[in-house]
């Protein structure tokens, strides 16, 4: 466990510290808003208001699906696991945000990775830029000096397995 907890922290101060630099200082604060819950709701707004009933349908499971991440699932993990943020318990983290919750899992990277598997399923021929955008997404968020590698790596497995019962569920 202590190899694993070793990987984890030296990946970590890879991407806050050895990439620092002005540029992403800039630009991953917003990055890492499109993992947020509003760009996700509004998203799936726009999918509500389209004409056709299949994204229409696609709109309530992100909306759906990023509700019962963020209010179910991931504040009921959090509490439980209880891992405090890498700028807490690190020296030296390069941090940019700093909110007061627990960090495993992250619930960005969660509802980010969500959101690229029910909107790849809708629209294939952007599922790279969807993806890409999830794995930006949960690279900012170690970026910003708020999670560990292993907390973006299970929101986003948890994210997409979310996403994959939601479409399972209405398909």
């Amino acid at each position: 466990m202590e190899i694993l907890r070793n990987i984890d922290i030296n990946i970590f101060y890879f991407i806050n510290k050895t990439c620092q630099n002005s540029f992403l200082d800039k630009v991953m604060p917003y990055i890492t808003y499109i993992g947020g819950g509003i760009f996700v709701f509004t998203v799936a707004v726009l999918l509500l208001v389209n004409k056709d009933k299949r994204r229409r349908l696609t709109g309530i499971l992100l909306m759906a699906g990023s509700t019962f991440i963020y209010y179910v699932v991931f504040e009921a993990i959090k509490k439980m696991v209880s891992r405090p943020r890498p700028f807490v318990t690190l020296a030296n983290v390069h941090v940019l945000s700093k909110p007061e919750s627990f960090s495993f899992p992250s619930a960005h990277s969660a509802t980010v990775f969500m959101a690229a598997y029910l909107l790849s399923r809708e629209f294939r021929k952007y599922d790279l830029l969807f993806y890409s955008l999830a794995i930006l997404v949960a690279l900012s968020r170690i970026y910003l000096g708020v999670h560990y590698p292993s907390d973006v790596l299970a929101g986003a497995f948890l994210g997409t397995f979310i996403g994959y019962i939601l479409d399972r569920a209405v398909r």
